[in-house]
């Protein structure tokens, strides 16, 4: 089951399941404005259309990347450990 699931990956990083689950909705969130959104679109001369409240922030979206990508590649080599 997906609990299952995320209460190994709890036991692999060494923190609880709720932490984790705290965590991963974090990640989910999004922030109630899309200023930094459309200054995305207005460096790269493109329009938002009606459908703005569903673009995703990319800024953000690269900087969270590029600070965890040290932490998801030791994640990626506990995992590969146990498979």
């Amino acid at each position: 089951t997906k609990k299952h699931h995320l209460k190994r990956a709890g036991r692999l990083l060494g923190i609880g399941l709720s932490l984790l689950k705290q965590f991963c909705g974090d990640l989910a969130s999004t922030f109630p404005n899309t200023a930094t959104v459309e200054s995305d679109f207005s460096i790269m001369g493109w329009e938002k259309d009606v459908y703005r409240k569903s673009t995703t922030d990319f800024s953000l979206e690269g900087v969270m990347h590029a600070k965890q990508f040290k932490a998801l590649r030791q994640l990626a080599d506990k995992m590969k450990a146990y498979i």
